[in-house]
């Protein structure tokens, strides 16, 4: 039996978060990506704190729409954490023309990825992951609205 423990931070208000929906997205993703245990967290932030993270951490000077940060341990269960911007899902969901609650959980899916050890600094491993994304947001009932060849999607 898979254990997953998932816990939500929200450091915003501009989005109402559908936990139940990205709970059971996370679960989908841990559970056919092969991970049996995993303790993830998830902060909801805007577009200044995830601006300040993405200095900070990554050295990119801009605003981002997901930042995944896995915990280093060797052993025990994959952990780690997953900042979204609930302000770049709003702006975004705009743009490619669904709903705000579809960016985020299109966001949820690319942060458990790179949790996992996906990648996309090149464009093979990013066409891995597009595929990844699509399968997963399909899996949930949800066409993906976005071109999955656009290397700009995510802007990690």
């Amino acid at each position: 039996m898979d254990d997953y423990a998932i816990d939500f931070c929200h450091r915003q208000e501009l989005l109402q978060v559908d936990e139940l929906q990205l709970k059971n997205a996370i679960e989908l993703v841990l559970s056919q990506e092969g991970v049996s245990h995993a303790e993830v967290r998830v902060a909801f932030v805007n577009d200044d704190c995830i601006h300040q993270a993405n200095r900070q951490f990554l050295g990119h000077d801009q605003p981002t729409d997901v930042l995944s940060f896995p915990d280093n341990q060797q052993a025990g269960p994959l952990g780690g954490d997953i900042m979204v911007s609930t302000e770049t899902a709003i702006r975004q969901s705009n743009h490619y023309g669904w709903s705000a609650q579809h960016e985020l959980l299109l966001y949820i899916i690319h942060g458990v990825l790179h949790l996992i050890g996906y990648e996309d600094l090149d464009d093979d491993a990013r066409k891995i992951m597009r595929d990844r994304e699509i399968h997963y947001l399909k899996s949930l009932g949800i066409e993906a609205l976005y071109d999955p060849e656009e290397s700009s999607r995510h802007s990690l």
